[in-house]
């Protein structure tokens, strides 16, 4: 490759991209996005280059000196279109001759380079110092090129990377939603067989003390008819008889009422440790609940037998 096919290669490039960008919409924004970042690296190239490779070459030349600054200051300038066109939306209508009239200056930057600035270049230079900067030229396009060609595919391997997270994410969140259901409906089975369970207890139980309580208080009106039948004065055997109906009436009334809050609370659950909590409350206030019941029945029978018990041994000294 020569010093004319280097010197061309990038501007014809840029007029490329400058055609797809002019047949863009409005509406194709990613597009332009795309299209623009790629017109902006080339552009960037092809001034970086002549700033590089070509005006050092000619700028302790007396007849260049005026060529060189005309080229960096064409070259600021294509900068500062490249940055208005970098801020406008790009779904404004205006980008578009925004585009054209940058595309006019590149053109005219293009012309100037092949009128002036390759003709200064080849009379300046020798064959082979025109030949060493020619190969300058292609390297640095091609380290561009390479540049370019990894960022692209470190790009595509970014967006791999976010589809590969985002699809195991998706997947490891549907595992634990998952999970999360299986457990939820795990621990309101055992809620269920639990809470179905302690009530069928508590049921037999409460069955089996109202039996009780049945036998108790026929043997305990049976009592009090012996005694009545040794005492008929004596009013004691019925208030002991009363008491101890009442505190067996009350604790069995109160028992199915804690029987049937637990159960409620029970079927509310949603974790073993719940269930544990519920079941030792129930224990605890049924123990106390009995113990506060025989305590009052002991209380009954011995109040009844202090005042029975005088007047029994007053009727066997009389007799």
């Amino acid at each position: 490759m020569n010093i004319q096919q280097a010197m061309r290669a990038g501007p014809a490039r840029v007029n490329d991209l400058f055609a797809k960008l002019a047949e863009t919409s409005d509406g194709a924004v990613k597009t332009r996005d795309s299209l623009f970042a790629e017109l902006k690296t080339e552009l960037e190239q092809v001034a970086e280059t002549e700033e590089r490779h070509l005006l050092p070459l000619l700028a302790g030349n007396k007849e260049t000196k005026d060529l060189v600054q005309g080229v960096t200051e064409g070259n600021k300038a294509l900068r500062e279109g490249l940055r208005a066109l970098e801020a406008m939306p790009k779904n404004d209508p205006a980008f578009l001759r925004a585009v054209g009239d940058l595309r006019k200056g590149f053109q005219r930057h293009v012309r100037d380079g092949k009128s002036e600035l390759l003709p200064a270049v080849q009379k300046v230079l020798s064959d082979a110092e025109a030949q060493q900067a020619a190969d300058a030229i292609l390297a640095s396009a091609e380290k561009a090129e390479q540049a370019k060609q990894e960022a692209a595919e470190a790009a595509r391997q970014e967006a791999r990377d976010a589809r590969e997270a985002a699809r195991q994410e998706a997947a490891a969140q549907e595992a634990a939603e998952a999970a999360r259901k299986e457990s939820a409906r795990a621990v309101r089975a055992a809620s269920r067989q639990v809470a179905e369970g302690l009530s069928d207890g508590i049921r037999r139980g409460t069955e089996s003390l109202q039996e009780g309580t049945a036998r108790y208080m026929d043997g305990a009106r049976d009592a009090a008819g012996s005694i009545r039948t040794l005492a008929v004065f004596s009013t004691a055997t019925g208030r002991a008889m009363a008491a101890v109906q009442a505190a067996w009436s009350e604790r069995l009334t109160a028992s199915l009422s804690e029987a049937a809050r637990a159960s409620r609370r029970l079927m509310g659950c949603t974790s073993p440790g719940q269930i544990v909590e519920v079941q030792r409350e129930l224990m605890e206030t049924t123990l106390r609940g009995w113990v506060g019941c025989n305590e009052r029945v002991l209380k009954a029978s011995q109040g009844a037998v202090d005042e029975v018990l005088p007047a029994l041994q007053a009727g066997n000294q009389g007799r």
